[in-house]
């Protein structure tokens, strides 16, 4: 699996806000994937979008899909004490793993002129 991360650049700010990491990220690195951090190459943004008309600044919009039914009984996420174990052994609440643990991503941009570009998509569970 890729070392990837996506960021937007805040136009007004300069703020990076991260969209995406590959490495925490969705159901698979909440349940299957362990990552040793340590060992992990420093990741940084080398790619800037622009669009064939020269756009670089656009409106994201990101897009997570959840199709997995944390609550359900019959799944066996939820442990007695209304929590769910995660693979690195943390607990976390029902919440923060439907937030985030979704089973799909979409990271698109839109130009001032309504012009689209897909800048990532992918399943991850």
């Amino acid at each position: 699996m890729d070392n990837l991360n996506i960021y937007a650049v805040d136009a007004l700010t300069g703020e990076e806000i991260l969209l995406f990491d590959n490495s925490i990220h969705g159901y698979d690195n909440l349940f299957n994937n362990e990552w040793d951090f340590s060992k992990m190459p420093p990741r940084k943004a080398d790619k800037v979008n622009v669009d064939a008309a020269g756009n670089e600044v656009f409106e994201v919009v990101v897009r997570t899909y959840h199709n997995i039914d944390y609550e359900d009984a019959d799944e066996g996420f939820v442990q007695e004490n209304g929590l769910i174990r995660l693979i690195d052994r943390r607990e976390a609440d029902v919440e923060y793993v439907k937030r985030n643990g979704f089973d799909g991503v979409a990271i698109v941009l839109y130009a001032e002129n309504g012009d689209m570009v897909m800048v990532h998509q992918r399943e991850l569970a």
